[in-house]
């Protein structure tokens, strides 16, 4: 299951089920009181839960973890990793690496070859790993990606699943 996939089905827990789920997913560690009850509050005023997750994605905290080479390894196997395991592996990859992966993680497909040779372009010119990160994490594609309902995302990921043999 990957990042969006993830990322998906929290979407579907209900707010206070989301924010703790996303302290544990992304911080790897609980909810500090404040810090819930200001995204409790966003959210009750309106705030959409994409926006949400993508706070939590690019905030200094999480970007930290991300790049952080030494963080825990955990022993369980890939498909058990949580999401901020997930990423922090796509940040020790090299450039080329890195990009595909978060085509494949975040946007749930294969990369085209004029998208991914500019983000491994922004890479070489001195871009930083977190910089390409916050451009899939605040693209229209992923914000869509997981704000689609259980059926169609369903659906989407089947039908990338079965192009992906074609490629």
């Amino acid at each position: 299951m990957n990042v969006a996939h993830r990322l998906h089905k929290l979407m579907q827990l209900e707010n206070e089920a989301f924010v703790a789920e996303l302290y544990g997913q992304l911080l790897k560690r609980g909810p500090d009181p404040e810090g819930a009850d200001s995204h409790l509050r966003q959210l009750q005023i309106g705030q959409p839960k994409h926006d949400v997750i993508t706070a939590f994605m690019l905030s200094e905290e999480a970007l930290e973890l991300f790049n952080r080479p030494d963080a825990e390894e955990r022993d369980s196997d890939e498909v058990e990793a949580d999401v901020c395991d997930r990423i922090r592996r796509l940040f020790a990859k090299d450039p080329e690496s890195f990009v595909h992966e978060l085509f494949r993680e975040l946007l749930g497909r294969e990369p085209d070859e004029d998208n991914c040779a500019h983000y491994i372009s922004l890479l070489s010119s001195g871009h930083s790993k977190s910089a390409v990160f916050a451009g899939f994490a605040e693209s229209a594609e992923f914000t869509q990606l997981i704000s689609l309902d259980p059926y169609t995302f369903a659906k989407r990921t089947l039908d990338q699943l079965i192009m992906s043999f074609y490629q």
